[in-house]
């Protein structure tokens, strides 16, 4: 058992969740065009890992701060991740984010099969996902987690209006 599995299994197990593993070729997908099989994910996983292209989002955050934008986009893309899980997994209903030893992100730039402007930051999933005993649970756990996510990245949850209400009392 590696030691992201683990870290997911003793999170889940702190939730009151189980865990299940994921096939490989839902967790990541180099095109969001197409769907590759198994040993051309992986391929391109352990290419982006030589590469240094692949890192656990903890430890992204442990370096780097991320915009609104960022966040956004990586909320989308592991929610988006989910509902595949759910549709086209065994056992897929109910996952969940709860940890951060379940999602890990790709810097793209390279791979890409034309040129781009700047990079993106890409979620993956670990192999090991959280499974909630309800939708409402899933939902309850996932959101906890973006909370966090949120809150890591220096990003502040704060809506704008409540914003713009501070930024007037400053001023007054």
């Amino acid at each position: 058992m590696s030691e992201a599995e683990e870290r997911v299994c003793a999170d889940a197990r702190a939730k009151g969740v189980e865990t299940f593993e994921i096939p490989i070729d839902i967790i990541w997908k180099p095109w969001k065009w197409t769907h590759m099989s198994k040993p051309i994910v992986e391929e391109m996983l352990q290419s982006q890992n030589r590469r240094g292209c692949f890192i656990p989002l903890h430890d992204l955050l442990k370096t780097y701060r991320l915009t609104a934008a960022q966040c956004d986009s990586l909320e989308r893309q592991f929610r988006k991740h989910l509902a595949i899980i759910d549709k086209h997994s065994p056992r897929g209903e109910n996952c969940c984010v709860g940890s951060y030893a379940q999602v890990c992100v790709t810097l793209d730039r390279d791979v890409m099969p034309f040129p781009v402007s700047g990079n993106k930051l890409r979620v993956a999933l670990a192999p090991t996902c959280m499974k909630a005993s309800s939708k409402e649970e899933a939902r309850e756990i996932t959101d906890e987690f973006v909370n966090r996510l949120r809150a890591d990245a220096d990003y502040p949850a704060a809506s704008r209006n409540n914003v713009l209400a501070l930024a007037m009392n400053l001023f007054h």
